[in-house]
C-alpha cells in the first residue's frame, strides 16, 4: 500500500510526523509527497532433504559421507538433514553453521556454501 500527502506545507508535516523525513519521496511535478515503500524482508528460503542433497555435486556427496565415519559434527548434520520431516530453511543456523565447516574440512569449496544456500 502506497501512502502519499499533498505536497503542501501542512501534507509536509503530516507526511514528517507520521513517516519521519528520511522515508519520503518529494514530486514537485506531481505536487505529492509518497512514503517510499519498505524494503522488503529477504525471503526465508525452504528445501526438502532431497532438494538439499541434490545442490551437491557427487563428488562433494562422496567426500562428506565418508568423512562423516570418522566425524561426529558431519555425522549430525547429515543426519539432522536425513531426518528432516518436511522443508527447512536454507537460513537455518544449523546449516548456515554446518556449511562452513564442511569447507573448513576440505570436502566442499570455500565458494559452495552461498552457492548450495543461493
Amino acid at each position: 500500500m502506497t501512502t502519499t500527502y499533498p505536497n503542501t506545507a501542512a501534507g509536509y508535516a503530516q507526511a514528517v510526523a507520521d513517516h519521519g523525513e528520511a522515508n519520503l519521496l518529494v514530486d514537485p511535478f506531481a505536487h505529492t509527497i509518497t512514503v517510499k515503500p519498505a524494503e522488503a524482508a529477504p525471503a526465508d528460503r525452504y528445501v526438502t532433504a532431497e532438494q538439499f542433497r541434490d545442490r551437491f555435486t557427487g563428488a562433494e556427496l562422496a567426500a562428506i559421507l565418508a568423512a562423516q565415519q570418522t566425524d561426529a559434527q558431519i555425522a549430525q548434520f547429515l543426519y539432522l538433514v536425513a531426518t528432516a520431516t518436511g522443508p527447512f530453511s536454507l537460513d537455518d543456523p544449523r546449516v548456515v553453521a554446518g556449511l562452513p565447516y564442511l569447507v573448513s574440512k576440505g570436502l566442499i569449496a570455500s565458494n559452495r556454501p552461498g552457492q548450495i544456500r543461493a
